[in-house]
């Protein structure tokens, strides 16, 4: 069994995990040195434990980002940035990176900064990320200070788009007693539902499901595309971080919980 271990900062609720959103317009404010340093601190740490990817933290590089073209309109001012290194031979590596990035992102979001995930609008080309033979860079996470008055007006149509559908427990679930009765009789496994919910997905499309039969948890995504399976990772982050316990990696993945509930 192996499982990530959460690091150096405090445990997440589901308010905390509620109140991340994608931010999409970043003020030119350079990141303050104790926010630089707990952020190197944690892939430092990511990249020691894990194998088969390597976090790096970019900072003052907006090249990958600028112009129309690259971005879609999408973002501004994206100046700071970590990239998701990746070597796509390890197990399960997709779904680590999404794990451990989501992580990283909480982490941000718990300093002060806006974040968003970006897997498609900027050119991969301009990134200051090294990458070594048979490396690659499946997604970068923008990050900075937000500038509330500068989100584009395609921004605000794509963020409302992508958030028109809002799924419920229920309906990421099968199990084999009713959903009221885990509200009431398993209440961790109830929040580690709703922290799933609130996990950023591609599109919004909230692919990961839930299966609870004879007290084991399993979740698990559909396709087994590699979008899929980042978002997975990141779901497995959240329940995690209100529903104590171990994950193992795989699609599906089983849980370990700590608890005797």
């Amino acid at each position: 069994m192996e499982s990530f271990l959460r690091g150096l900062f405090f445990p997440m609720t589901l308010s905390d995990l509620r109140s991340r959103r994608s931010v999409r317009a970043y003020t030119s404010q350079p990141l303050e040195k104790s926010v630089v340093d707990a952020i190197k601190a944690e892939i430092t740490m990511i990249n020691t434990v894990e194998a088969g990817m390597r976090f790096q933290l970019i900072l003052d590089d907006a090249a990958p980002f600028d112009g129309f073209r690259n971005s879609y309109g999408l973002l501004r001012n994206v100046r700071n940035y970590v990239a998701c290194v990746i070597e796509p031979s390890y197990p399960d590596t997709y779904q680590r990176c999404g794990y451990c990035a989501q992580q990283l992102v909480t982490l941000a979001v718990s300093l002060g900064l806006g974040t968003c995930y970006v897997g498609g609008s900027y050119n991969a080309d301009l990134t200051s990320a090294q990458l070594r033979a048979g490396e690659k860079i499946p997604f970068l996470i923008a990050l900075g200070y937000e500038d509330k008055g500068k989100e584009t007006l395609i921004a605000k149509v794509g963020k409302s788009l992508t958030h028109i559908s809002k799924k419920r427990p229920a309906d990421i679930l099968t199990s084999d007693v009713s959903i009221s009765e885990i509200q009431a009789n398993r209440p961790l496994l109830y929040t580690g539902l709703e922290a799933m919910l609130c996990a950023p997905s591609s599109m919004n499309r909230q692919p990961v499901r839930v299966q609870y039969r004879q007290g084991e948890i399993l979740a698990k995504v559909g396709s087994g595309s590699n979008s899929d399976l980042i978002d997975l990772g990141i779901a497995l982050f959240n329940f995690q971080a209100v529903y104590p316990g171990v994950w193992e990696w795989g699609n599906p993945a089983r849980f370990f919980p700590d608890d005797s509930e």
